[in-house]
């Protein structure tokens, strides 16, 4: 049985609370934007294998996500973080962002903004926790199937793992709730290094 199969709750707990610190520096960022208060937290985190996705997302289902490469200071590819934004979540975020979702080219510019903001300060926190620096590219749009976006970015990395790390997360105005799906898809290598950290913290 491997390593992915074999976390306990103490190591995903560790994961869920790597998410909590990367999000939660978002939420700052974002409340001192709008200037009012924004919460987002990782309520839950996944360890799934690809072959397992639907578990989690419905893979016939197009979706509104964006794409941000990772690479560590010496530029090794790190892999992906790979931000879904499910259902009406677009619009929802549209207007609880800038009041308004009739303009698709506002809520796609919107969704952007967002992702920019999540990714920055998600790889910080979890950089910080991990001892390492994560440095992402900007945001690529991307609206598919969700497993043919994944598909085609582990056709990217070169020592590719099946294995993904999926934070659902609640980003929370004072009436209003938006679902997004934080989904990082590391090489194996950075993979590895995660797990050894979660070893070390036992």
């Amino acid at each position: 049985m491997s390593k992915f199969e074999n976390l306990t709750n103490e190591e995903l707990d560790i994961l869920r609370e790597m998410g909590n610190i990367g999000v939660g520096n978002a939420s700052t960022a974002l409340a001192t934007m709008l200037g009012r208060p924004i919460n987002i937290t990782v309520p839950e985190v996944y360890l799934l294998k690809f072959s397992n996705l639907d578990k989690v997302i419905k893979p016939d289902e197009i979706v509104v996500g964006t794409v941000v490469g990772l690479s560590t200071i010496d530029n090794d590819n790190s892999g992906f973080l790979y931000m879904i934004f499910p259902q009406d979540s677009p619009n929802k975020l549209a207007e609880l962002l800038i009041g308004d979702s009739s303009d698709e080219s506002m809520v796609e510019s919107t969704i952007m903004e967002i992702s920019n903001i999540l990714a920055s300060h998600f790889c910080d926190g979890i950089a910080n926790m991990l001892d390492t620096v994560l440095i992402p590219t900007p945001p690529s749009y991307a609206k598919d199937y969700s497993v043919a976006v994944i598909d085609a970015l582990l056709a990217q990395i070169a020592d590719r793992t099946d294995n993904l790390i999926i934070f659902e997360t609640d980003l929370v105005d004072q009436d209003n709730a938006v679902d997004i799906l934080l989904m990082l898809i590391p090489t194996e290598k950075f993979f590895e290094y995660i797990m050894q950290l979660l070893e070390m913290v036992k």
